[in-house]
């Protein structure tokens, strides 16, 4: 059985790098916005009556 070359094994070792680095930024993205919204501080889209 032939070994890999190392350039395919290091190709594939980045795809996946970049592939997961993808995924935490969505997910962390996605974190800051459901958390953004949920915050009753920073509710601009509510309006109160009183003053």
């Amino acid at each position: 059985m032939s070994a890999l070359p190392s350039d395919f094994l290091l190709l594939l070792l980045g795809f996946c790098a970049g592939a997961f680095a993808l995924a935490i930024t969505g997910f962390l993205l996605r974190q800051r916005r459901v958390n953004r919204l949920k915050d009753g501080h920073r509710d601009h889209l509510r309006q109160s009556d009183e003053p």
